[in-house]
């Protein structure tokens, strides 16, 4: 699923001149709601559309008994722990004149929850990077 969907969001990444990758683990399968799974990479990508400058990665892999789904992209932001993005109406500086009003992250951490999973975000390096753990 998740292959298909970056597939049919390459146009939208090339017209915003962001260049689209993704390193996606065979054979990982996730029993959960299906249409839930779409809502968060729907989020994701419509994230990376906004905020990334010139780059934006997928990353889909096992570990342990959980399957991680990690969205990074390049950024302007400060280095640290953003964690509060996943709050309903908040906003990062880097959100201004971006029609952003904070609603996306926080459904994605409420989908993440509700399939028992986690999720963090943070910046380093001028690199952000989004990870939930289902």
């Amino acid at each position: 699923m998740l292959a298909e969907f970056i597939e049919s969001q390459k146009n939208a990444f090339e017209s915003k001149n962001i260049q689209l990758e993704s390193d996606i683990a065979p054979d990982i399968t996730l029993d959960g709601d299906e249409q839930a799974m779409k809502k968060v990479l729907s989020e994701l990508a419509e994230n990376s559309l906004k905020y990334a400058l010139t780059k934006a990665a997928f990353t889909l892999r096992k570990q342990g008994d959980r399957i991680i789904i990690q969205q990074t992209n390049d950024t302007d932001l400060p280095n640290g722990s953003i964690d509060q993005i996943f709050d309903r109406f908040t906003t990062l500086d880097n959100a201004k004149d971006k029609n952003a009003v904070g609603l996306g992250l926080s459904y994605v951490k409420d989908i993440v929850k509700a399939h028992d999973g986690r999720i963090s975000a943070k910046v380093a390096n001028g690199l952000f990077t989004l990870e939930a753990a289902l």
